[in-house]
């Protein structure tokens, strides 16, 4: 029973903090610009605290926020943190394919940030995640992968990633 409010409390505290979020967003004739970074802040903060009430779906979505608001800051690295959290939580309820689009999404912001090996374990995972449900666009995240390797120039890695694409294509054709 004490869990309950506990859990009740940590979403009343996320909600206070979406709301405090909102608020940063807000521009007024006396403030023109909004505080994306007090935003985003707050954004990841209910995130977590939606996480440990159990209400995954209100952190995913905040997760979601933070990552487009530190888009909008040009925090691209950050962007992508947020959307791999988002990520982390879709594998929690079981959604893979969800989980498999916030991990691309994420591997382009650390592709566009200048993180392209980071990109491309992103994707791996993505990869991973998708095998037995969808082994094409399991191959698809691997021929990426692999062309992120070849981009940094670790081509063992681009050849074990263009490796594991002809396996899920051959999969894909079973």
């Amino acid at each position: 029973m004490a869990t309950t409010t506990v859990n009740a409390a940590k979403v009343a505290e996320g909600d206070k903090l979406i709301a405090e979020a909102e608020k940063c967003l807000k521009t007024n004739w006396l403030k023109w610009n909004a505080d994306l970074d007090g935003a985003a802040h707050a954004f990841d903060k209910a995130a977590l605290c939606f996480r440990n009430a159990k209400a995954l779906d209100k952190s995913k979505d905040a997760y979601e926020r933070a990552a487009e608001i530190y888009y909008r800051n040009h925090a691209l690295f950050s962007a992508g943190k947020s959307l791999e959290q988002a990520a982390n939580l879709c594998k929690e309820q079981g959604r893979m394919e969800d989980s498999s689009e916030c991990l691309e999404r994420a591997s382009a912001m650390y592709h566009e940030s200048g993180h392209a090996d980071t990109a491309g374990q992103v994707l791996r995972k993505a990869a991973k995640l998708v095998e037995a449900i969808s082994p094409r666009k399991a191959a698809q995240y691997y021929l990426s992968t692999a062309e992120l390797h070849e981009t940094e120039e670790k081509y063992r890695d681009a050849a074990s990633a263009v490796r594991y694409a002809v396996s899920m294509y051959t999969r894909a054709r079973e």
